[in-house]
């Protein structure tokens, strides 16, 4: 009976249910996680709600399939997330993924509860049926990727937004019955695979580079409103202007530069339409997400007297686009913002409620950026 197993560094993929009915090997148990080598192989506790990788972790294979897991944190370190491995995890919801990450497997979350997740520029591998049937709401895929499988987002239902790299060769939006908007960066119209395009609402929007409008519209693209979008421009967004940022400019962008002046040393709102590397901004901010807002009847006599949120600061990772998040300047020269960040995809605008079921009020964060310049 296999009772070792020595996981090498050059390791790139572990198949499903490869330590399936394997009792006798001797792992290394670190909060809950079976670990082989670098390798997070199984739970002690498929009921448990909250895991944390250990740093130094570079992969994952179906450790968590069919669990209860509804947070995972993971390391810096991570290189690939494999085959199965939140397979059916109906209660996830949100994962950030490091920068450096470059593999997701085949079916890493198929039929997860998965609502969001961030790509980085460094992905280079998405294996078939990789998002197939999650809760997936936006979905953006870089250029980086040089592997695109088959059917990533089939049966999505509550897909609104997905981005497609310019090195597509095939694409399938079976079953997205929520689309609303789809941007495919090639040039060359991808290979429709077959009833690719079955329940895609036809009032969904469909955005390709302007050159290739003409391209798209003479194949069964045309059932949708195609636009076409200039690939090479640069994005200024100033907080406080006026102009709106219009649906047109989803869209990938050589250079996003972010300015605003925060008004005091306090937290104050950030709610910004692209994801920001936390270690953009440590140096100078603390950055916090809401947790809960509570309130406070204090003197007894049936009427709210406080309102008190409840924050957790950030200590790595990608801050979401379209997310609140709250923001304090270190000291006052940080209160004069300016980021620029570099290759950055523009996410559409959407409101966000906060759910804080254990009070009396929701609280939505709504509104609009503003555009101050776009050139060439």
């Amino acid at each position: 009976k296999l009772a070792s197993v020595t996981m090498p560094d050059s390791v790139r993929r572990i198949g499903a249910d490869v330590f399936y009915n394997s009792p006798n090997i001797e792992y290394e148990i670190v909060d809950g996680v079976k670990y082989l080598g670098n390798w997070a192989v199984g739970i002690t506790d498929k009921n448990q709600t909250e895991y944390t990788l250990k740093e130094g972790t570079v992969g994952l294979c179906d450790a968590f399939k069919d669990s209860k897991i509804k947070k995972i944190n993971l390391p810096s370190s991570l290189k690939i997330i494999g085959d199965n491995a939140f397979y059916n995890c109906i209660a996830l919801d949100t994962v950030i993924v490091p920068d450096g990450f470059k593999d997701f497997g085949e079916s890493a979350f198929m039929g997860s509860g998965l609502d969001y997740i961030n790509i980085p520029q460094s992905v280079e591998r998405i294996e078939d049926n990789a998002f197939r049937g999650s809760s997936i709401d936006t979905l953006y895929i870089p250029n980086s990727v040089q592997k695109l499988g088959e059917g990533i987002c089939s049966f999505c239902k509550s897909l609104r937004v997905v981005t497609f790299p310019s090195n597509t060769t095939g694409i399938s939006l079976y079953s997205c019955s929520s689309l609303s908007s789809v941007t495919i960066l090639s040039q060359i119209p991808p290979h429709i695979e077959s009833n690719a395009f079955y329940m895609v609402p036809q009032k969904c929007v469909l955005t390709v580079p302007e050159e290739s409008v003409k391209a798209y519209s003479s194949l069964e693209y045309r059932k949708f409103e195609i636009r076409g979008i200039d690939l090479s421009s640069n994005l200024d967004i100033v907080d406080g202007k006026e102009d709106v940022i219009q649906s047109a400019d989803i869209c990938d962008y050589d250079k996003i530069s972010y300015t605003r002046t925060l008004p005091n040393l306090l937290w104050n709102p950030l709610y910004v339409p692209f994801e920001i590397p936390y270690s953009e901004l440590s140096e100078k901010y603390d950055i916090a997400y809401i947790n809960a807002i509570h309130s406070y009847d204090r003197d007894d006599n049936g009427t709210i007297d406080d309102l008190t949120m409840e924050v957790v600061k950030i200590k790595s990772g990608n801050l979401k686009a379209n997310y609140p998040y709250v923001i304090r300047a270190k000291n006052e020269e940080s209160k004069e913002m300016s980021i620029v960040l570099e290759n950055t995809y523009l996410h559409e605008t959407k409101d966000v409620t906060i759910d804080c079921s254990s009070v009396l009020h929701n609280f939505e964060v709504s509104g609009a950026y503003s555009r101050k310049t776009a050139s060439e």
